[in-house]
């Protein structure tokens, strides 16, 4: 058994030996490094403190090297990061003079050997003791200077705030204490070795230690290391806020769509089911909280709200323009009956037209078949509309001009008339035929839910881009 350790031992001092790059002079030798193992670096039990003078706090300096940002998850809060420290402390009992054993400057004893600080992460999701590495490097100079280099992936609490997202700056803390009280073991930050850029580049957070804090809390010695995490929006706008933007402009349009389709409540509901379909995947990726609502959350709310407000204006214009027609159909079948009259001419299914004739007191029967007898008030028998019965109708009820302008009803009339007029005519043809196809009532509600939206996405942008300093 004795045998069996020797020659471990003797294995371990060659090891130490082979991986210690620059420990030694010309003149070092085995025995040299074997000397050192048994007369200072073993012969102190590992359990206590390598201090003289026990009534003094150990030293303990710690620096973190932030190598890459594992992952970052909004719905659970938290982080998982991987991290390498050092630690490093004056251990008083393993010093030794370097002439005396060679020119031997520095060893790596087993860890298990000497002893380490016990840190843990405060906040941590996982095992507290997260630097239980028994195999990480560790290093001891000739002056009493160790240095421990343990890291790996830490799991900690981050609590985010939500509110500007994807504009957002999040701000995460990884904070250490060590097992011992204040006055056995002080853990001092080291700033100017703390990582400041040297990790991996993240391609959704910018990151930087922003801040390093020592102190002592409930008797407790306590290190936090601040990082600053700075979002990069430019995925999550074009994924899903430019497309809900497009989509939701879509809502408005519908009042442009002409009513005789059919089309128009189906193509709003189309539209408030996408809507629907953006916001449940971005609420996945939120937090589930109501303490920092994200301004993106409410702005889905209110482009849904927008979406149903337009398809109630559409069924309301829809069903008064059903009534309006039914009531005119329905007016229209009356007077047909009680006068015994009907309208053959293409003009006399046009609502204006006829509103024009009864304004101006002209009564036509059968046109081109019949004219009506200004006089008697009773039907003719001549088979067709000269320009004197023409006039002498207008007449009975206004001038002639007014009649021409407002009753195109023939040709050479109208010809004149375009004449006499020129660009003015030209405009209101122009306005009669947008009008044609876009009533007046519709223009007004495009104009009124197309404003609405695009002044709640001007104050949603407005407030995520300059909202988080």
């Amino acid at each position: 058994m004795v045998i069996a350790k020797s020659a471990h031992s003797s294995f371990t001092y060659a090891m130490l030996l082979t991986m210690s790059e620059g420990i030694c002079m010309a003149n070092c030798t085995q025995g040299n490094a074997e000397d050192l193992f048994s007369s200072t670096i073993l012969s102190i039990d590992h359990r206590f403190r390598p201090t003289v003078n026990l009534s003094e706090p150990t030293i303990v300096s710690l620096s973190l090297i932030l190598v890459s940002l594992v992952d970052v998850d909004e719905v659970q809060q938290r982080m998982a990061s991987n991290v390498l420290m050092t630690v490093s402390w004056l251990d008083e009992l393993r010093q030794w003079n370097s002439s005396q054993y060679g020119g031997l400057t520095k060893v790596h004893p087993d860890p298990l050997d000497v002893w380490r600080p016990r840190i843990f992460l405060t906040n941590s999701l996982v095992q507290r003791d997260v630097f239980e590495d028994n195999y990480a490097p560790l290093t001891i100079y000739n002056t009493g200077e160790t240095e421990w280099l343990p890291g790996g992936i830490l799991y900690s609490q981050c609590s985010m705030q939500m509110t500007y997202y994807p504009f957002d700056i999040q701000t995460c803390i990884l904070s250490f204490t060590a097992g011992e009280n204040c006055d056995s073991v002080n853990l001092v930050a080291d700033v100017a070795n703390s990582s400041r850029g040297q990790y991996d580049k993240n391609g959704e957070w910018i990151i930087q230690v922003s801040e390093v804090l020592s102190q002592c809390l409930d008797g407790k010695p306590n290190v936090k290391f601040v990082l600053k995490l700075d979002r990069m929006p430019s995925f999550t706008l074009l994924n899903t806020v430019i497309p809900v933007n497009i989509i939701s402009s879509l809502s408005s349009l519908a009042f442009l769509m002409p009513v005789g389709s059919g089309e128009r409540v189906s193509f709003s509901v189309t539209v408030l089911l996408s809507l629907t379909v953006y916001t449940s995947e971005i609420s996945k990726e939120l937090p589930t909280n109501s303490e920092s609502m994200p301004l993106l959350i409410m702005y889905l709310a209110s482009l849904l709200l927008h979406s149903a407000f337009c398809i109630v204006a559409n069924l309301i214009v829809l069903i008064q323009r059903y009534h309006h027609l039914e009531t005119n159909a329905l007016k229209k079948e009356q007077n047909e009956h009680s006068s015994g009259m009907s309208f053959s001419h293409p003009f006399a299914t046009d609502d204006s037209f006829l509103s024009t004739i009864k304004s101006h007191g002209v009564c036509l029967l059968k046109v081109r078949t019949s004219a009506f007898d200004i006089n008697n008030h009773e039907p003719t028998t001549n088979t067709s509309v000269d320009d004197s019965s023409f006039d002498k109708c207008c007449k009975f009820k206004t001038n002639f001009e007014d009649c021409r302008g407002n009753l195109p009803f023939h040709k050479k009339h109208t010809n004149n008339h375009k004449e006499g007029n020129g660009k003015f005519y030209l405009l209101r043809a122009l306005v009669s035929g947008v009008l044609k196809y876009f009533r007046l009532v519709d223009i007004i509600l495009f104009i009124l839910f197309f404003g609405i939206w695009f002044f709640v996405t001007l104050v949603f942008m407005t407030l995520i881009a300059n909202g988080d300093p």
